[in-house]
């Protein structure tokens, strides 16, 4: 069997992907996507909230909470797909690139780490 090729592909591709059959898919599971996504929003909404509140008890000004929020948001993200010692390595991770790039203080960063996930990861 010889390898595919891109004109291989691309016809598999365009027979594959009929307008008409992605468009009669999509209104299949329509319901469920609108329901998966309302799901994950409004829990992404309330990290958001509790993790400004924690902020905003910690002490942090308004003006420097988004590296923060923007923390929690991606670690939310990540836990929609990994967890147990994959999450706490991409935690770890993230807190490592976040206190690097964007200045944030390691100890509020485990904060509201600790708030998204439960507890801070070993480091």
């Amino acid at each position: 069997m010889r390898p595919r090729n891109f004109g291989d592909m691309y016809r598999k591709w365009k027979a594959k992907f009929d307008p008409d059959t992605i468009s009669a898919r999509f209104d299949q599971v329509k319901d469920i996507a609108a329901e998966r996504y309302e799901y994950a929003m409004s829990y992404v909404a309330t990290v958001v909230d509790n993790v400004k509140a924690l902020l905003n008890n910690l002490g942090v000004p308004a003006a420097q909470q988004g590296p923060y929020i923007a923390l929690a948001e991606r670690l939310v993200r990540y836990s929609f797909k990994h967890g147990g010692a994959t999450l706490q390595s991409l935690a770890s991770g993230l807190k490592a690139e976040f206190v690097a790039a964007y200045g944030i203080d390691p100890t509020v960063a485990d904060e509201v780490i600790k708030l998204v996930l439960g507890s801070a990861p070993p480091y």
